[in-house]
């Protein structure tokens, strides 16, 4: 009896449909695993590295309100974001109202009846100017708030700065940015 050890004689490994299923299940195990202890899983908080509890105030810049509905907007009010109906906030004292104003190209001067004077080429520009009719309206907000990794979340809302959000109050809606955010650790810390 001829025993050979050979590794020429060995049949090759190749790599199939079961090793990628084996593959990809190690992946979604050691994805979960992390999840849960670095992420936002259960038990990631209850070793404190989770998500914190804070104190948010932040405002929201809403341009171009027709004047008669600025005046809807008052301190105690609730904050929605419109596309969820989730509240994000309540209105505080502050709320500030400015004239609105827009871009506007002049293309040259023009003298009192109309006629071009000036060459567009070498006069054009962009000013300023002000919108009769509509205002800006600055709105403080504060609420309780999650802090995460990646920021500020209101009732799963993401607030933060540059952040549009689409805005319902009684009797007021619209679409404002996020201009300002500050938060404030709450007693207790972590939830």
């Amino acid at each position: 009896m001829k025993q050979t050890n050979s590794a020429a004689q060995r049949p090759k490994r190749r790599f199939n449909a079961a090793d990628a299923v084996i593959l990809i299940l190690i992946l979604l195990v050691g994805a979960l695993l992390y999840w849960a202890f670095f992420g936002t899983g259960t038990i990631a908080g209850l070793f404190g590295k989770g998500e914190k509890t804070v104190t948010l105030e932040y405002k929201v810049r809403v341009e171009g309100v027709l004047t008669e509905f600025s005046s809807r907007v008052k301190a105690g009010d609730v904050l929605y974001q419109e596309t969820g109906k989730r509240s994000i906030g309540r209105v505080e004292e502050g709320i500030v109202v400015e004239p609105y104003k827009e871009e506007v190209y002049i293309s040259g001067e023009y003298d009192e009846n109309g006629v071009l004077i000036s060459d567009p080429a070498k006069t054009g520009a962009f000013l300023l100017s002000e919108k009769p009719g509509y205002v800006t309206v600055t709105i403080p907000l504060s609420a309780r708030a999650t802090e995460k990794a990646d920021g500020y979340y209101v009732d799963g809302c993401r607030i933060s700065f540059g952040e549009e959000l689409e805005l319902q109050f009684r009797d007021f809606w619209g679409r404002g940015t996020v201009v300002e955010v500050v938060a404030s650790e709450e007693n207790g810390g972590t939830d």
